[in-house]
Parts: C-alpha cells; sequence; structure tokens
C-alpha cells in the first residue's frame, strides 16, 4: 500500500464515507479499497487543517546483515496512530498502523539484489450491536493475485495484488518500482520520497511504506433503535528481506515455491484493533481474532 497526504485524507474521506452511511440507514458499507473513492478537492482544504494524528505506540527495530550480500543493514519502523476527525459536531475517532521497511545497500548497484516480500495472515471485519445481539461479517474486501476477495487469509499467505511476490513491483515498471527513498538518505518521510521508478536513488537506503486499513466505530439510530456500529482488524504480518535470486518471479498466494529459510532478516508486526462492544475499547493484544478463522 501506498503511504501520501492524498492517501492518509482518502483514507479519512473513506473513513467519513462510512461513518455518514452507518449514522445514516442501514446501508452497506462501501469497500475500503482507495481506489473506489476520491476525497474532493474542498474535503482535503477543510481536513488538512482540522484533523489530528497521535502516535500512541512505535517500535523500531534493525538488524545488521553481511555485507557480501549486498545490503548492510534492515530495518523496520512500526507506529501505532490514533487519528481525530472533526464531524458532524463531534470527534469521530479512528486506529491504523503505519509502518517503514528499508533497507540500507553496500553501493547503489547493489539495490536491486535484494528484495522484500511480505506475508500475511488474519482478517478485517464488521461487526455491529444492535438489541442486545451483537453480528459480525465480511463486508470488507480487497485485491490479491488479480482477485477481489474478502479481506480474510486463513493463514499465512502472499501480501500481493499479483503472482509477484515482491512488495515493491508494480507490473511493467519493474520489481522494485515502489521502492521509495529520500534525498536525505537517513529521512523515512514518504511525502518528501521519490519513487524508484520515477528515479533511480542517489543515496544508500531506500524503503517500502504500508498502513493496512483502519479501526473505527459508528452509532446511529433508525426508529428509535440503537445501533453500533465497528470496522475490525485482526492482522499478523511477516516482512522480510531475500536475494533476488532466491525468488521467483510468480509464485501462489501460499508462496509455495519461495525458501523462506533464505530470508536475509524478517520482521514481525501486527495490526490489531478489534471493537469489544462491553468495555466499549478496541483491543489491540492477544492472538487472531477466532472470527477470522471461519471458513
Amino acid at each position: 500500500m501506498k503511504i501520501s497526504t492524498v492517501l492518509i485524507f482518502t483514507s479519512l474521506w473513506i473513513f467519513l464515507v462510512n461513518i455518514a452511511m452507518l449514522n445514516s440507514s442501514h446501508a452497506a458499507t462501501p469497500s475500503s479499497s482507495p481506489a473506489s473513492l476520491s476525497a474532493p478537492a474542498n474535503f482535503l482544504s477543510k481536513t488538512q487543517a482540522s484533523y489530528k494524528v497521535e502516535i500512541i505506540k512505535q517500535k523500531n527495530r534493525a538488524v545488521a546483515l553481511d555485507p557480501s550480500f549486498g545490503v548492510t543493514e534492515f530495518s523496520f519502523t512500526e507506529m501505532k496512530k490514533k487519528v481525530t476527525l472533526p464531524f458532524n459536531g463531534r470527534n469521530e475517532v479512528s486506529y491504523l498502523t503505519d509502518t517503514r521497511a528499508a533497507y540500507r545497500s553496500k553501493s547503489l548497484s547493489n539495490i536491486e539484489s535484494v528484495a522484500i516480500v511480505q506475508w500475511i495472515q488474519g482478517c478485517q471485519y464488521e461487526s455491529a450491536l444492535e438489541n442486545k445481539v451483537v453480528t459480525k461479517s465480511f463486508s470488507i474486501s480487497r485485491d490479491h493475485f488479480g482477485k477481489i476477495i474478502p479481506f480474510q487469509h486463513l493463514g499465512w499467505e502472499i501480501d500481493s495484488d499479483s503472482e509477484d511476490p515482491i512488495y515493491s513491483s508494480f507490473g511493467e515498471f519493474g520489481r522494485h518500482a515502489l521502492l521509495r527513498w529520500n534525498i536525505d538518505g537517513e529521512s523515512l518521510d514518504p511525502e518528501t520520497a521519490i519513487y524508484y521508478a520515477d528515479k533511480k536513488p542517489e543515496v544508500l537506503r531506500v524503503f517500502v511504506t504500508d498502513m493496512p486499513g483502519s479501526a473505527f466505530t459508528a452509532t446511529h439510530e433508525n426508529k428509535g433503535i440503537k445501533r453500533i456500529e465497528a470496522k475490525n482488524t485482526s492482522l499478523e504480518f511477516k516482512t522480510c528481506l531475500f536475494k533476488m535470486s532466491d525468488l521467483p518471479i510468480k509464485t501462489d498466494p501460499k508462496g509455495t515455491n519461495i525458501p523462506q529459510e533464505k530470508a536475509l532478516a524478517c520482521f514481525k508486526w501486527d495490526h490489531k484493533f478489534v471493537y469489544d462492544f462491553k468495555s466499549a475499547k478496541f483491543n489491540s493484544t492477544g492472538p487472531i481474532d477466532p472470527f477470522c478463522k471461519i471458513k
């Protein structure tokens, strides 16, 4: 997933569209894919001035690598964020996980000698409380290996929208097209970053980003009946660095032809915000939600 100012605003726009629809009727929630909606300019200008992003937790990790691999370091930054946005006279809150996976090459010519592959398991789903009864549904979808599927991965699967397992691949633009870099080689700021597809790096450190959807709640009444709805995320990830020589051009969703034991390094992380109607809070700990395991 590509993070930019427009994407963040578009995510907020989708978030508000969800809130508005849930508060107005029992209308179905639209797809969470940013490609399904675009944020109008007046919304962007108003939102930029009013929304607040708070980092509630941050974890930074790094591992040194043997320079003979062509890279000297693989690092990972994981940020849990709370976004507060005024809407219809109240503050709406959503929760995000924003990440950076970066590697430092021994030389500019070595940047394409390695690549990042990401695995995913778990799901995103919607739940609702009405008349003291909780219901759950897989009404959120995603693009996976060229198909639109419910956002549910029963076990570890490659996190890719095509048969190419490399996270930075982008069709005809190349397998490293979505790598980013900054003029300030230590910066991981996506807003100032340049895509590899647009210009080859002039620095040794490159990175990719991920922000796998938001979690939030909405409350509305219909004919005097109160209904609380929640968008939940219960996902786990493994982000790994491989030598290009160990990666196939194509794979299947399980990545059966990828030798995981040959990964140079891996980082595990999660995106877990599951709403508990009893406590009226999101739970961010524990294993994958059992609902994600339902076939």
